[in-house]
């Protein structure tokens, strides 16, 4: 298939290989994840009664709203996986005009997710070599590694279930902004600009994150406002993403 499945608009024969494509897809992922189908199935469609489901959807045999909610449910969630181990369903992420925004101003790929490690209150990177992670299991700490070619101000945020959240990088919650100088930074950092890292507790599956820089030190750490600046070429937006495990 070279678009996106329209599950209620389709042939039955094309519903059929569809479906066959969405079980590899949800047992691929399931494996990736260390997780089980029916885990994924359930948080899917969390309403549908215990039934034979699982042999139905093996043989192509489920109703078509139902495949496109555990396709749509995927996506959400585990798009960057499901594009590697699927491709022919995954190749249009969701989209939303703060991720217009993201594709206008990418600049490179200068944005990297970190393990670190704790030693005598400092915290430092796990590996002294340039090792980055996109894999990495609950609680275990992390920060986002920026290299940029400029110095200025970033904001940055975290997208988990198909919301958008503003990330604080400065010394406390409240701090969302960061000034950063030329070269490589770890974020978040402490007011004596040390390394601050993060932790993901409760929610695993994939994590994008995206930081966003500008000389303005004013950048708003706001995605509605950053949308309406697609085309204002101060602003670079730099992307990675991470799946968590248990």
């Amino acid at each position: 298939m070279t678009e996106e499945v329209n599950w209620l608009d389709i042939t039955t024969a094309e519903k059929t290989k569809a479906v066959q494509n969405l079980y590899k897809a949800i047992s691929a992922i399931a494996a990736a994840t260390d997780q089980t189908i029916d885990s994924l199935y359930y948080r899917a469609l969390p309403d549908q009664e215990v039934s034979e489901y699982q042999s139905n959807f093996r043989r192509s045999n489920i109703a078509a709203a139902k495949a496109k909610l555990i396709h749509f449910y995927l996506k959400e969630y585990y798009f960057e996986t499901g594009r590697k181990l699927a491709p022919e369903l995954f190749h249009i992420r969701p989209g939303s005009a703060f991720e217009r925004f993201v594709e206008a101003r990418r600049h490179g790929d200068g944005l990297k997710i970190v393990k670190m490690r704790n030693g005598f209150g400092i915290a430092r990177r796990a590996s002294e070599t340039c090792e980055h992670y996109d894999r990495l299991r609950l609680t275990e700490p992390y920060c986002l590694e920026l290299t940029s070619d400029r110095s200025g101000y970033a904001v940055a945020f975290e997208k988990y279930g198909g919301t958008w959240h503003p990330l604080a990088l400065g010394e406390s919650d409240r701090h969302f902004r960061a000034h950063i100088d030329a070269g490589t930074c770890l974020l978040p950092r402490k007011a004596n600009r040390k390394p601050d890292p993060l932790n993901e507790m409760d929610d695993a599956g994939e994590h994008r994150f995206v930081i966003v820089t500008a000389m303005d030190r004013d950048v708003a750490a706001s995605t509605d406002l950053l949308a309406e600046r697609s085309g204002d070429t101060d602003l670079r937006a730099y992307e990675a993403c991470v799946l968590f495990v248990t």
